[in-house]
């Protein structure tokens, strides 16, 4: 992002770096070393009890907003947890077809490994801020990535989830496609045929020996987006399995529905994540504000004993001049 509309402040007239020389001239007030004197005790309390009720104020929100978010992120990993048996079987059910298929004879275009033209790079991120460097390490890992693919030649399509993503990459991007809303519900993205049917075979889908994807983990504190691959559990499934459909059209119909259960698992994922990352930063500014309320009470305190001693002097020091 462009930062050159925030320009300093500039004047005709040469600037005194020197805030506190006695010839300096000032249009609103002149500042010198023999008429400036300390601020008042008092002025100094009433801003430290200021900022101590704002403290006391910040710190119910976050403890609020991570009591919110706990309570989310429960249900949110119970959802991932739940959703995973159906995303295993179904990766088992097609990795172990698609091997049957290859000591067949048959012709089945989608399952050929070729070389890759185009990626899809579909891009999770959160529809909210105050959850740590969650959003902020999932964009620095798709840029990366990005760079990569321009590096080896490789065309790649955008996909952009989560509010904050589309906001960083319209910024930079003018081709991709947002979805703005990551939360994960299910609906019929894929197959993105009309009739339903699977994609064509034209070099424009992602062709590996295996699936790859990314996980967001924690090492000494700091959040790191490592790659991963997925890998099926072969010899799960009998060997004489007979199938009465055209083993093209059983594929049709498996690799659209696989294609769907890993992006709602990955969005699964990734709102728990982020409610987790929420969590866990709400806890830590909730403990920096008991901190720092314990601090500003501390100087509070010294401040209000200092500013009553002083008084008591004044005015033990005056009864002993009447006497």
């Amino acid at each position: 992002m462009s930062c050159s509309k925030f320009s300093p402040w500039s004047s005709s007239n040469p600037t005194n770096h020197n805030l506190f020389s006695p010839n300096q001239n000032c249009p609103t007030r002149t500042i010198s070393t023999s008429s400036w004197k300390k601020p008042s005790i008092s002025c100094s309390l009433r801003k430290l009890k200021e900022r101590l009720e704002t403290v006391k104020n910040t710190q119910k929100v976050t403890e609020a907003m991570k009591l919110v978010s706990a309570a989310k992120v429960r249900r949110a990993q119970e959802a991932v947890i739940n959703g995973r048996p159906f995303s295993e079987s179904l990766v088992e059910v097609l990795f172990s077809i698609n091997e049957q298929f290859q000591y067949e004879d048959v012709e089945i275009p989608l399952t050929n490994v070729r070389p890759i033209k185009n990626i899809a790079l579909v891009v999770i991120t959160g529809d909210r801020g105050l959850c740590g460097g969650f959003n902020n390490a999932i964009i620095k890992k798709a840029e990366m990535r990005i760079q990569e693919l321009r590096n080896l030649g490789i065309g790649y399509t955008f996909i952009s989830v989560g509010k904050k993503e589309v906001d960083k990459v319209e910024l930079l991007y003018s081709k991709f496609l947002s979805l703005i809303k990551s939360n994960p519900v299910t609906h019929t993205l894929l197959p993105l045929s009309p009739k339903g049917g699977a994609f064509d075979v034209n070099g424009n889908s992602v062709d590996v020996n295996e699936d790859e994807f990314f996980r967001l983990t924690t090492k000494g504190g700091k959040l790191i987006v490592e790659r991963d691959h997925m890998e099926a559990k072969s010899g799960s499934f009998s060997s004489n399995m007979e199938f009465e459909q055209d083993p093209a059209q059983i594929l049709d119909a498996l690799m659209p529905l696989y294609l769907n259960s890993q992006i709602l698992k990955a969005l699964q994922e990734s709102f728990a994540s982020e409610l987790s990352s929420r969590m866990n930063a709400m806890s830590n500014a909730t403990d920096n504000a008991a901190d720092l309320k314990r601090d500003l009470s501390i100087q509070y305190n010294r401040g209000r004993q200092s500013k009553i001693t002083n008084e008591i002097l004044e005015i033990v020091a005056g009864a002993e001049a009447l006497l």
